[in-house]
């Protein structure tokens, strides 16, 4: 269904008695918890300045800041060593 929608360029397919609403976002991560590399990811947010503004580094709070624009490209940058980025699709059935 999500090949079908995509290759339509659909939001939405339709059935007989129900329709599927289909949606994609970026899907951000960061180095967890055992990952060498979230020292350095740490390190790199207290230098930004966004260490107080995240507490104790909330990745989806930090990933929803990148996604919305609400950061610098030049922040952003500086952080896109630690990124991970997927695509995350949803498809949600109702009746019609």
């Amino acid at each position: 269904m999500i090949a079908y929608a995509k290759d339509k360029g659909l939001n939405t397919v339709f059935g007989s008695d129900v329709k599927a609403s289909i949606s994609s976002y970026p899907k951000l991560s960061f180095p967890k918890k055992g990952d060498p590399n979230q020292e350095r990811f740490f390190e790199m947010i207290k230098k930004i300045g966004l260490w107080d503004q995240l507490s104790t580094v909330d990745v989806y709070e930090l990933a929803k800041m990148i996604n919305n624009k609400e950061m610098s490209d030049e922040l952003v940058r500086l952080l896109e060593i630690f990124i991970t980025k997927n695509d995350v699709t949803t498809v949600r059935i109702r009746k019609k």
